[in-house]
């Protein structure tokens, strides 16, 4: 963040209520996932973990509201409440309550404000970024929500042959953003590769610069661009298995934007069971998207003795390999 190294105290407060925060956003989403993608599989033990999450849930996000209230100032907390106010809304949206109060609203209605919602977060939170490895991974956030939007409307001129051309200027305008989601993650996996090799830093220079040796290459950036890991563990701090899990996100989300480009690329020639596959396919990767998410939020509130209620994702339960689906 662009506020980090002011304030070493403010950055690891901001640094575990982001995490906290994060953390409870997968939490729910984990519930909402599995509720709305597996039904089958909801019986009473799993209930009961979806209900004993939501409890400890709310009071994460409790302790992390009275955190931000006593704790932080400035800049951080700015950026903490606006983080909270997305957090709170997307879990409200989540929450399966919520969902039966408006049991009669169009499913095109609830992801078109969740969308709304999730881009007004976004440009307001975008000034407080550097470009770095989460920077981009949330522009590319940005791109495949447009393509989402796009594919609402798409839906609603199929059945309608004068609106055939409409529809193909729509599939084209979808993998255009869904292009550029891709580009996007990629360019987030260039800046996880570049961190990877700061153990070959060259020099540092009175400016604060690191200087490191990319083959052909040499790349500098401020040293206030410190991430989670220095800003929990200190100054020249790495982790393999924190790299690691950021690195199987990136490709996690890399495949989730590629199953949405192959679906609108080939939309016309795919018949039932291919389409059902991809629709398998993406399923699959939410459902690890959520399981990587929270691991990544875990390792540092773990890593820093910060609060953290017992969890038990229900993800892992849906995850079957592509032999599986053969017997569904």
């Amino acid at each position: 963040m662009n506020f980090f190294r002011k304030d070493p105290q403010q950055d690891k407060y901001f640094v575990e209520i982001r995490n906290s925060l994060e953390l409870a956003y997968w939490v729910a989403s984990d519930s909402d996932n599995f509720i709305e993608f597996f039904p089958e599989l909801l019986d009473r033990n799993n209930l009961s973990i979806i209900i004993d999450n939501s409890e400890q849930l709310k009071k994460l996000l409790n302790v992390s509201k009275d955190r931000i209230r006593l704790q932080l100032t400035g800049d951080h907390k700015e950026c903490a409440l606006l983080l909270e106010d997305y957090i709170q809304s997307m879990i409200k949206e989540l929450d399966i309550k919520q969902s039966n109060q408006r049991k009669n609203e169009s499913e095109d209605i609830k992801y078109t404000r969740i969308l709304d919602i999730d881009s007004n977060f976004r440009k307001n939170y975008f000034k407080y970024m550097l470009r770095d490895v989460e920077y981009y991974r949330l522009e590319s956030y940005s791109k495949l929500s447009s393509a989402l939007k796009e594919i609402l409307a798409y839906g609603s001129c199929l059945d309608d042959d004068l609106e055939s051309d409409f529809a193909d200027k729509k599939r084209n305008k979808i993998l255009k953003y869904l292009s550029e989601a891709e580009r996007l993650i990629l360019r987030s996996n260039r800046q996880l590769n570049i961190n990877r090799r700061t153990k070959s830093i060259a020099k540092i220079s009175q400016a604060g610069e690191y200087v490191v040796k990319d083959l052909n290459h040499t790349h500098k950036w401020k040293s206030s661009r410190a991430g989670d890991p220095t800003i929990a563990f200190g100054s020249g701090y790495f982790s393999e298995e924190y790299h690691r899990l950021q690195t199987e996100y990136n490709l996690i989300w890399q495949g989730v934007i590629q199953v949405q480009k192959e679906t609108f690329t080939q939309i016309n020639d795919l018949d039932i069971d291919e389409l059902n596959f991809l629709d398998f396919q993406g399923k699959q990767y939410y459902s690890k998207l959520n399981e990587v998410g929270f691991k990544i939020n875990e390792f540092i509130l773990n890593g820093m003795n910060a609060y953290l209620p017992k969890f038990e994702l229900l993800s892992s339960k849906t995850i079957k390999n592509h032999l599986q689906f053969l017997n569904v």
